[in-house]
């Protein structure tokens, strides 16, 4: 297959940068795009979510820099930017998942920081009942903190009244969430 007849899709990828390398991530972020760019790639969203406190150590380290990419790309320059995650040290973890389409409005997480920055409060608002909820995003932390127990379970359906769809949505989500070190595995982590 020639390079015009590859096939390019949607990905988001999160990445966990060492806290000590915090002022190599603008850098970083534009060595990540000449590789997208120069593979005939887009990147339709970059955001960076600054450094934030982890639920639980990752290689000894409590804070990381988050870092948020939504592009399109082969999969030839998908395998190079695992390479790249692989073997750059300052990389603590990181997160691809392939989406339907391209994803280019603000994140959740990014709202949240916005409104934290300006001292507002998060809408206390009905859980699904304002609109008909497929899926939870990953990224939304209010609403998925909603269910988790105390000691770190994710509430049963039967609990949250969620249908079953929903149920696995939610449990996806709050498990990419643990894995990110966005929420915490269990209550011993604090």
């Amino acid at each position: 297959m020639s390079k015009s007849e590859e096939i390019f899709s949607h990905y988001e990828i999160v990445f966990l940068v060492h806290p000590d390398q915090s002022e190599h991530v603008d850098s970083m972020i534009e060595h990540l795009k000449k590789l997208v760019l120069d593979e005939k790639g887009m990147i339709h969203r970059v955001e960076d979510w600054g450094r934030r406190h982890l639920s639980y150590s990752i290689s000894n380290v409590f804070k990381a820099h988050y870092i948020l990419v939504n592009i399109e790309c082969s999969y030839a320059t998908l395998e190079a930017l695992e390479n790249w995650f692989k073997f750059n040290d300052a990389v603590l973890r990181k997160l691809v998942l392939r989406t339907k389409e391209a994803v280019t409005n603000v994140s959740v997480m990014a709202e949240a920081i916005a409104r934290e920055e300006k001292g507002e409060r998060h809408n206390k608002r009905g859980e699904f009942e304002d609109k008909k909820v497929q899926a939870v995003d990953f990224k939304d932390l209010y609403r998925l903190k909603r269910y988790i127990m105390e000691n770190g379970r994710i509430i049963p359906a039967r609990l949250s009244g969620a249908n079953a769809r929903l149920q696995r949505s939610v449990a996806h989500s709050i498990k990419l969430a643990r894995y990110l070190s966005l929420l915490p595995y269990c209550d011993r982590h604090k």
